[in-house]
């Protein structure tokens, strides 16, 4: 798990090859353990402390559109998404980072499409859609990755979405 590297270095509650090893420490460690802020989600740098991203907006917007409720803030949210546009990714995961996944893009054009806002990178968002096929046909949530079949279903709704945003008049 590369990404639970630097926490090792500040608790012993993970081995060296990056897994949890709860059952060798005592129930009290556990509970002081440096590691637990950011499983919950409370740590600075984790869920909460980033702020919105196009991921889970993209979700709620969704939800709404299905429950056929008031969207509310649809221009906050239309500048939310825009502010999440880069030419070279076509859509960002959130504003202040430099990547994109699966779940950015289907997220970012399941906004567009329930707001009727026109993504202004389309081509870009084409090209990131289609970096994520690998040979053996799957798709990734981001290009390294390995394939998933959530994934490659998270891909295909990318890819169609961004085709009916593509096909309907705006």
């Amino acid at each position: 798990m590369a990404g639970t590297a630097h926490w090792s270095a500040r608790c012993d509650c993970w081995s060296s090859d990056g897994h949890r090893v709860w059952n060798s420490t005592s129930r009290s460690e556990r509970r002081s353990c440096a590691c637990l802020p950011l499983l919950r989600g409370e740590a600075a740098d984790a869920g909460r402390g980033r702020g919105p991203d196009l991921m889970t907006t993209g979700v709620a917007a969704r939800l709404i559109a299905l429950g056929g409720l008031p969207q509310g803030g649809e221009i906050a949210t239309v500048e939310f998404l825009h502010s999440c546009e880069e030419p070279g990714l076509g859509l960002r995961l959130a504003p202040t980072t430099a990547m994109t996944s699966v779940s950015a893009l289907r997220g970012g054009l399941s906004i567009a499409l329930a707001l009727n806002a026109p993504v202004r990178y389309p081509q870009a968002v084409g090209r990131s859609i289609a970096r994520l096929q690998h040979p053996n046909g799957g798709l990734s949530a981001r290009g390294w990755a390995i394939p998933t079949l959530h994934d490659t279903w998270l891909a295909l709704e990318a890819a169609w979405l961004l085709k009916r945003l593509q096909n309907e008049p705006q």
